[in-house]
């Protein structure tokens, strides 16, 4: 999936107009991310999440740049810890994406747009464990890459200024660690974002 959204990103470059007018636009946001892995979600939950990307419009087509970032404290799965260790666990998702976009309607009013992409994240993770006489701490980050598609409408508020909704469903992997939601995970899922866009 990773190779096929480059693919077409590049696609997106060619077929821009090459006369349009360009048009910039930066934004910031803030969200809800609720985890496709089953262990992650068993462990961390859902969290809020928070960034912001810089776009390009020529016309209709556009470019986006974004990054985006959460936090979240856990518990490892009962099952996997004797009853006698008290254990807790934190893990942590820095996300550089770029996306090819396509938006519906006239930029002066309001349109809906979706869009599909590539990601490079970096996870850091945290366990912990203790008993009664002793505490240990494990600290371990790994990087991954994955896809994504997103669809949102933006919504204008005065000349230079626009709220926005958005949907954005990721799957990122990172391969190869032993964590607290086991080897090969998935670090993506289903995030619902509203922000400022300028």
């Amino acid at each position: 999936m990773f190779r096929k959204c480059f693919v077409l990103l590049i696609a997106v470059l060619f077929f821009m107009p090459a006369k349009a007018k360009a048009e910039f636009q930066f934004d910031v946001k803030t969200g809800y991310f609720m985890p496709s892995d089953d262990n992650w979600d068993k462990i961390y939950g859902s969290s809020g999440i928070v960034g912001g990307d810089l776009i390009y419009w020529f016309d209709e087509w556009g470019m986006s740049a974004g990054l985006d970032y959460l936090s979240i404290d856990g518990s490892p799965l009962r099952e996997n810890v004797p009853s006698y260790i008290t254990s807790s666990s934190e893990i942590s998702r820095s996300n550089f994406s770029i996306s090819g976009l396509y938006r519906f309607g006239p930029p002066k009013e309001s349109y809906w747009y979706v869009g599909l992409g590539i990601d490079f994240a970096k996870f850091e993770e945290e366990l912990k464990a203790s008993t009664s006489r002793s505490s240990v701490a494990l600290k371990g980050s790994v990087n991954g890459t994955g896809a994504h598609i997103l669809v949102g409408i933006d919504m204008k508020v005065s000349q230079n200024v626009s709220a926005f909704l958005e949907g954005n469903v990721t799957s990122i992997t990172f391969e190869g660690t032993e964590g607290a939601s086991g080897s090969d995970a998935n670090g993506g899922g289903f995030t619902i974002f509203g922000g400022i866009r300028f």
